[in-house]
């Protein structure tokens, strides 16, 4: 380091000054060592600008991950008490793989359909939940080693007799969940028939209404949403071996998939790993085979009977209570649900208008292609045209967001139906007006911005509110696409509690709260419309 001349001149000053004996200032040097050394640091120190250091300025790099909430319990689930709040044998789990990876894990909600596309579109690095190292489907991604090794449980109604063998199950009628393993297991016994339920609590619920004789999940589903209910009884052996890993894009973090194969390893031998498995109580005899581990119980099962306190059948009161409890959550939701539904509006609203103007005002060539587009898209289902503008886009190298996805494709499928109600009413409104105009000597210019666009305005008022009340509905549809809107929030909590008759009402009074007033307005709108416009002529 170049020394400033000046500077180097007060630091041989500052030294010489300090040496005088003077006072006894030689008998206190070793005190003023330090004040030599530390003004002598000062006036020559390197003025550069350096960077502290990172670990104290940065925070730790995010590692994004894909889950679906609605798996439920244990995996990863709403807490009860606070529904704004994720917990899971598997949010732990993630909260430690982090730290031992440094990185701060973030969860990215999720469907569980569309965890694997989401995953190579690389919304997410990794995406967790139960995910079944050997099921079908998985194209496109690889899986660390496996942190947790369990088996299918059979659980029957009381009033049934016990099933001894997997063969007994022969003739029966069994549910099983959607993407599970055990469905390819079960099919293999004769005459067996198997229903597919999207969530544990459904196929439980059939169970017990008597149009199943057994349901079939893994152990942990079984354990958290059928154990404690008085109805049905587990039976049986264990049914195959399942395993669980982590999903990652194949072939695309190789250093993140050693590291957490590191870390996996490393918590399944000193002991972190069957400690927090014993506080959801999922310490199997699977796992103390695979592990070695036969010591009793590392931790008391605290989080299994914190999640059963919340979520065991109580009064008129106590769910009432909860309710209330849910709304703060239900309200994000609904104002999630608002914005994608007025921003979906706003699209339709100016493409409907454009495509509108376009076959108005265009040429044969404009005609046909707004016309195509109202065939076409207004033709195709709002569902395949939300996953084709979320999961088809990115592969075609231009990615989205989800939020942005649900936007465009609401604003896209909807400015179908507006453009033909534009096109019906400015037809109208131009021949009737636009004559009477041009004959008291008005330029079309003049006519058309004095009295066509008022009168189209008027006439379009009922299209618009309906419209909106119509996107409104459509937008319970961009649940599949990660958003948490109100019909996601819905089933999320209400699986949780078992509870999907109170908190769809609650949903269903929520959204009846937001359309309403826009259905009144469309109402209102065709009345105006009715008795200040001209009649439709032929």
């Amino acid at each position: 380091m170049r020394m400033n001349p000046m500077r180097a001149v007060l630091a041989a000053l500052a030294l010489a000054v300090l040496a005088l004996p003077a006072g006894g200032m030689m008998a206190a040097a070793p005190a003023r060592a330090q004040s030599i050394s530390s003004l002598t640091d000062y006036l020559t120190r390197d003025t550069t600008a350096k960077a502290p250091p990172p670990a104290l300025t940065a925070p730790p790099p995010v590692l994004r991950y894909g889950a679906d909430v609605g798996r439920g319990a244990p995996y990863i689930f709403r807490d009860p008490a606070a529904p704004a709040r994720i917990v899971g044998f598997e949010v732990d789990l993630m909260a430690q793989l982090g730290a031992r990876l440094s990185r701060l894990p973030v969860l990215v909600q999720s469907e569980a359909e569309t965890l694997r596309p989401s995953l190579v579109s690389g919304l997410y690095e990794l995406a967790v939940g139960g995910l079944d190292v050997a099921a079908p489907g998985q194209a496109g991604v690889e899986f660390t080693i496996p942190y947790y090794a369990t088996f299918g449980q059979i659980v029957i109604r009381r009033d049934q007799p016990a099933i001894n063998r997997i063969d007994a199950l022969k003739g029966m009628t069994i549910g099983v969940l959607k993407g599970s393993r055990l469905r390819d297991t079960l099919a293999a016994v004769p005459d067996v028939v198997l229903r597919v339920f999207d969530t544990a609590p459904e196929a439980y619920a059939a169970l017990k209404a008597g149009s199943l004789e057994a349901v079939v999940t893994d152990y942990p589903v079984a354990l958290y949403h059928a154990q404690h209910d008085p109805a049905v009884m587990f039976t049986g052996p264990p049914v195959g071996r399942i395993e669980y890993g982590l999903a990652l894009k194949a072939g695309a973090q190789p250093a993140l998939l050693g590291a957490l194969n590191t870390a996996i390893y490393a918590m399944s031998r000193d002991g972190t790993l069957r400690e927090l498995l014993d506080r959801w109580e999922l310490w199997t005899p699977v796992m103390a085979q695979e592990t070695g581990d036969t010591r009793p119980l590392q931790a008391q099962p605290t989080a299994r009977e914190y999640v059963l306190a919340l979520t065991m059948p109580d009064g008129i009161v106590p769910r009432l209570e909860r309710y209330v409890r849910f709304l703060p959550q239900f309200v994000r939701a609904a104002l999630t649900t608002l914005e994608v539904a007025v921003l979906g509006l706003l699209l339709a609203l100016a493409a409907g208008a454009l495509l509108a103007v376009l076959h108005a005002r265009g040429g044969r060539l404009l005609r046909g292609a707004t016309g195509a587009y109202v065939d076409v898209i207004g033709g195709t289902p709002l569902l395949v045209l939300l996953l084709f503008v979320c999961y088809g886009l990115p592969e075609a190298g231009l990615p989205i967001g989800p939020f942005l996805a649900g936007v465009l494709a609401l604003g896209l499928h909807h400015a179908a139906g507006m453009a033909e109600a534009y096109r019906t009413r400015l037809a109208v409104v131009t021949r009737t007006q636009m004559e009477a105009a041009v004959s008291l000597n008005m330029s079309r210019g003049q006519a058309f911005k004095a009295v066509v666009l008022p009168q189209a305005v008027r006439a379009l008022l009922p299209s618009t509110a309906r419209g909106f009340v119509l996107v409104l509905k459509d937008s319970s549809l961009v649940s599949v696409i990660l958003l948490a809107d109100l019909t996601r929030t819905y089933e999320s909590v209400a699986s949780v509690h078992q509870d999907f008759l109170g908190i769809g009402l609650l949903v269903a009074a929520i959204y009846l709260v937001l359309g309403l007033p826009f259905a009144r307005l469309a109402a209102w709108a065709e009345r105006v419309a009715e008795e200040t416009l001209p009649p439709v002529r032929g």
